[in-house]
């Protein structure tokens, strides 16, 4: 288990949506040892609204940047459809032959994102 410290650093601007937004930049640095140290591994930085939307996210992993922006909500409901209907059509499933699955239950899954399942399938390797 690792500890990290968030810590509001800055108030900034930031474009999104083609707006200016003033969001609050929260800095995560992972803790050395038992005590906080001016030194300690910058890990992520996000900016968030004041709401509390994050709208931007970067993450540090060795030398690299991964950075994450928030979708607009109707763009990301639309691509969220379509991806959980990708998963509730079993047609499209492809098993390597060293996999060991007797069946698979979509009806939890369609219970949560209320979409109506296709028939029960069992899937054999």
């Amino acid at each position: 288990v690792e500890l990290v410290q968030a810590e509001v650093v800055s108030e900034e601007s930031l474009e999104y949506q083609g707006e200016t937004r003033r969001v609050l930049r929260v800095e995560y640095h992972g803790m050395i040892g038992s005590g906080l140290s001016d030194k300690a591994r910058l890990q992520a930085v996000s900016w968030v609204e004041p709401t509390g939307s994050v709208l931007r996210r970067d993450v540090f992993l060795g030398t690299s940047k991964l950075r994450f922006n928030r979708l607009p909500n109707e763009e990301a409901v639309a691509i969220g459809e379509d991806l959980f209907q990708e998963i509730l059509d079993l047609d499209h499933v492809e098993l390597a032959e060293s996999e060991n699955v007797k069946s698979i239950n979509v009806s939890s899954l369609s219970d949560i994102l209320n979409i109506k399942p296709a028939p029960p399938a069992t899937v054999t390797p």
